[in-house]
């Protein structure tokens, strides 16, 4: 798009529309998109088209039309996080991101939808309803993603639907923590694509050291080039500790260290010592308040399907929450026992060694793989393809195999390896460097 650009093949117009009018046909269907800001897009292009003709350049996306999640302010516009009673926060100004990504040339499409308080990976809740997979729409997507996957958008900036990147059969990456402006949003900021040479054009449009005059915690490095696959060390890990991956995983992960070795790259099996309490450690921490901050979000809310179950569990008493750990206990759910276990309040004393645990435990890791000479650990995104819609509900250790990375602040990222009519396996990449350096 950028190259058709600059030959004058093609104009921000010409594609705007078209990507506007591709949008009303497979939209509806889908529910990818929370909102469309057509005529801003448009003005937008035709000013950017304007420009482009007088011999300005406004940046590197110079034209080309990216969408934003709903979490991400837009003037005028309310960010609900898919909550009912936040239908009237209307921002009264862009979010930094969207700011950053005007100052690069973008234009923005509108916005995709979520999960319900950014904590399920499937793009549901009461205000803008469930997004389907566009494969199939049994299967559940994220906003953005499904929108990548359905051509609506080339560009997505998201919160982390590394996940969702998955079940929709897209690329993903998340920086490590304080590359991309998240301020104004909880957790970290995903670029997703439909494939990572786009998304290292996302990433390369948004140099830190421009973003670093937005938010002065982003510190003003320059992202080191890729090196040469040939002659790398690559981990496959097969299982996380807590769940096994599904054969379908298995298959993309073999795949892909077959394409990976075939030039050059050296792969071998590894283990990540204490990643499943890694896992564990980072539940507890996301509930460290007891779930009090869910609980009061949702009063008067209509819970999405695929957030029920976590949404009883920390509602009930801890003396029946005991109780129910202990049958799982003697069910030999361990696993189920150990998430039961990890909801409820944190004093500062227990929040502090939680904190202390994640941070050895990602210290011993980071020493592990610098002794080993890795660059890199391929593993399974998630513990199975696609979930029918509510699925995750009752997947909630499925995550494991994403969860960890967050906790520790590493970059990491999602590849479509394989795809199935209704089910996808993909490759998850995390790197131990600060920008990502190989695919």
């Amino acid at each position: 798009m950028r190259a058709a650009f600059e030959s004058g093949q093609l104009s921000s117009v010409e594609l705007t529309t078209t990507h506007l009018a591709r949008i009303a046909e497979v939209d509806p269907e889908i529910c990818a998109f929370t909102e469309v800001t057509r005529d801003d897009a448009l003005r937008s292009a035709t000013r950017l088209d304007d420009e482009r003709r007088s011999g300005e350049n406004c940046g590197p996306l110079h034209g080309v039309p990216v969408t934003l999640d709903e979490c991400f302010d837009l003037a005028g516009h309310a960010t609900t996080l898919g909550l009912v009673s936040r239908q009237g926060a209307v921002a009264t100004r862009d979010s930094d991101l969207a700011r950053a990504l005007r100052s690069a040339g973008a234009v923005i499409l509108g916005r995709t939808n979520l999960s319900q308080l950014l904590l399920s990976p499937e793009s549901d809740n009461p205000v803008f309803g469930r997004t389907s997979n566009p494969f199939s729409p049994r299967h559940a997507g994220g906003g953005g993603a499904a929108a990548v996957a359905a051509g609506l958008t080339p560009l997505a900036f998201c919160s982390d639907q590394r996940v969702s990147a998955h079940f929709c059969g897209v690329a993903a990456f998340v920086p490590s923590l304080g590359r991309l402006l998240n301020r104004d949003r909880f957790g970290r900021t995903s670029l997703l694509a439909r494939n990572v040479a786009d998304i290292e054009v996302g990433l390369d449009a948004l140099p830190a050291a421009a973003l670093a005059s937005i938010d002065a915690r982003i510190p003003p490095v320059v992202d080191a080039p890729a090196p040469a696959l040939r002659g790398l060390t690559v981990g496959v890990l097969h299982d996380s500790g807590v769940i096994p991956p599904s054969s379908a995983l298995i298959g993309a992960l073999e795949r892909a260290g077959d394409a990976l070795r075939a030039v050059g790259v050296r792969v071998e099996p590894v283990a990540v010592a204490d990643l499943d309490e890694l896992f564990f450690a980072a539940f507890e921490l996301l509930l460290a308040d007891g779930g009090r901050a869910m609980i009061d979000a949702l009063i008067d809310e209509s819970v999405t399907e695929a957030l029920r179950s976590l949404h009883k569990l920390v509602r009930v008493p801890r003396a029946v929450r005991a109780g129910l750990e202990r049958i799982a206990k003697l069910s030999g759910d361990k696993e189920s026992a150990r998430v039961i276990a990890g909801i409820g309040e944190k004093t500062a004393t227990e929040l502090q060694a939680l904190e202390d645990k994640v941070d050895s435990i990602r210290r011993a890791m980071l020493e592990a793989w610098q002794k080993s000479g890795l660059a890199a650990i391929l593993c399974p995104p998630y513990a199975t393809p696609a979930v029918t819609h509510g699925g995750s509900a009752e997947l909630l250790i499925a995550s494991s195999y994403s969860l960890p990375w967050t906790a520790v602040g590493l970059p990491a990222g999602v590849v479509p390896k394989s795809k199935q009519r209704t089910a996808c396996g993909y490759a998850c990449w995390n790197a131990s460097q600060s920008a990502m350096t190989s695919s």
